[in-house]
């Protein structure tokens, strides 16, 4: 371990490695370029907005005198949500201080528990609500018999329902008056987000029974590792209680019950259990309040932009896509990617307000997408309570700690079977999901590549030229992952579109202005995450 630190102590600097004026260049570039796509969007949206369909429009804020663009259903529908959840949230935050201070640990769950119930039965349905909790009960009894084997098959077939008939129909029927579809849409979008719950809690029952643990090592700092989490999972697994009541808390905990994020079931027990004995100090209260200010701010800046850039209707017309310059193109799809990321952040943040105000600490939200520039970092980074999950319950059970670089791609294409079948089995999540897997094991195997004794030698020999090749070689990574999010956000015939007038109808001068562009912004994104790095391990 003190060889591993010393040799990184001498390792040059990479804030060092360019020189100053090139970076600047990268940077200047970098804003440049999103500053201009930004304008070619907004420009756009005025050039077109006769010609898009009336139905993705409503009127906007009385001051602005903008129609605003509300065809991004998954927004729309979960900002006009959280309006109506807002005020059960408050009364949560004050029945949970209220059972903190006046009953006991087990009494303070049920009453939380109890009240869960009562609100989502008015939300959702009793019809639906039952059938959430029949999902509970069948995982936690299939838990029963020890086995992780069967509760994946029984968790697979229960996510599969959701993208089958006829399940889907049946589940249509639960509400027969739900004519706008809104009431089957958030019975499958928070479906699948128990399915994520009800199964970690029932993975963790038959590894607390069977004391089997899903930690691999191969090394013998691994081994280190290992023993000390051992000890703290031992201590830890203690406290974990395993009743179908302790199951009904986890996965019908209402602060995180819509949006997320996951929190694994083992975090989960451990912070209840912390909660009960240190309430939020003073201190713990201003940062809250201060993070619940950032996600209000957030959710109307979305609904700002959407008065001004309408990147999402104008990306359901094809006629007028098939219209627009390679620029415009790309400032939509750069829209889509920052909207998305904000989105997530207000749906993921308005949740975490509630839990840490109640005690629970959920995975962090997005972190900013402009700067990321590999598939690692965009799958870790994002929707960290799904990277938890998968990682935990899929990637190290199956042993994608080991040395072995082909285990470890074998490991990922488990990962993304997983994330194809919870996403839906669509053709455009195929894709998505395909592409992302490749992404994933090219820099896997850079990664192995870049820990060569060779490679290592020219790094400390040369590393201004190795950190310009480095920026080469991750130019194709991004316009790969590109074209995968154009999938995500707009389906298959969106993604194709763009790969035809990106690339095969694409000529030399916009290949070439593609890639000194992607290459320069690479750079900038590599420059800004290496000064983070700098800066946190200087905290």
């Amino acid at each position: 371990m003190g060889t591993k630190i010393k040799s990184a102590d001498v390792q040059p600097k990479k804030s060092k490695v360019l020189p100053a004026w090139e970076t600047y260049f990268y940077n200047t570039v970098h804003i440049s370029v999103v500053a201009y796509i930004l304008y070619c969007v907004y420009r756009a949206s005025n050039k077109y907005d006769g010609l898009l369909n009336v139905y993705d429009f409503e009127p906007g804020w009385s001051f602005i005198d903008r129609e605003k663009d509300m065809s991004n259903y998954e927004w729309y529908f979960f900002y006009n949500l959280f309006w109506i959840i807002i005020p059960w949230y408050i009364a949560y935050i004050s029945l949970d201080w209220i059972a903190a201070h006046h009953l006991s640990v087990i009494h303070r769950r049920q009453t939380c528990l109890i009240y869960s119930l009562i609100v989502l039965t008015n939300l959702l349905g009793w019809k639906s609500l039952v059938l959430l909790c029949l999902h509970s009960i069948v995982m936690y009894l299939i838990s029963l018999f020890k086995s992780k084997v069967l509760v994946w098959i029984l968790s697979i077939a229960l996510i599969s329902t959701l993208n089958f008939e006829p399940f889907i129909s049946w589940m249509r029927l639960l509400n027969p008056e739900d004519y706008d579809g809104k009431s089957y849409y958030i019975l499958m979008f928070t479906l699948a987000l128990t399915h994520l719950r009800y199964t970690s809690f029932c993975l963790e029952h038959v590894e607390h029974v069977t004391g089997t643990s899903s930690l691999q090592q191969d090394t013998d700092t691994d081994k280190l590792y290992m023993e000390i989490e051992t000890e703290i999972k031992d201590k830890q697994t203690d406290e974990m209680k395993f009743s179908l009541m302790d199951a009904f808390v986890y996965i019908f905990y209402f602060p995180l019950f819509f949006c997320g994020p996951i929190i694994t079931y083992d975090e989960f027990s451990k912070q209840m259990n912390e909660s009960a004995q240190k309430p939020l100090q003073e201190k713990q209260m201003i940062s809250v309040a201060f993070f619940a200010l950032r996600m209000i701010f957030w959710a109307f800046f979305n609904e700002f932009i959407l008065h001004f850039f309408y990147f999402n209707a104008l990306q359901h017309n094809l006629s007028v896509i098939e219209d627009m310059d390679l620029w415009t193109l790309s400032g939509i799809g750069y829209c889509q990617g920052q909207f998305f990321m904000i989105k997530y952040t207000v749906m993921f943040g308005i949740p975490s307000v509630v839990a840490r105000t109640c005690g629970i600490e959920p995975p962090a939200g997005p972190k900013c997408i402009g700067h990321i520039y590999t598939y690692s970092d965009m799958w870790k980074y994002f929707d960290r309570g799904m990277y938890s999950f998968i990682k935990r319950y899929i990637y190290l059970p199956l042993g994608g700690s080991g040395a072995n670089i082909i285990q470890k791609l074998l490991c990922s294409l488990g990962c993304f079977i997983f994330v194809y079948i919870w996403h839906g089995i669509e053709y455009y999540i195929f894709l998505w999901t395909l592409f992302n897997f490749i992404g994933i094991s090219l820099e896997t195997l850079g990664y192995w590549i870049d820990k060569q004794t060779a490679v290592c030698k020219f790094k400390d020999s040369m590393p201004g030229i190795y950190r310009r090749m480095q920026g080469l070689v991750v130019v194709p990574l991004f316009v790969m992952s590109v074209f995968t999010a154009f999938c995500f956000f707009g389906g298959s015939v969106i993604g194709y579109m763009y790969f035809q007038k990106f690339i095969v109808k694409g000529w030399l001068k916009s290949w070439s202005i593609v890639i000194v562009v992607v290459y320069c912004c690479m750079q900038s994104s590599m420059d800004i995450h290496d000064r983070q790095k700098m800066k946190k391990k200087r905290e």
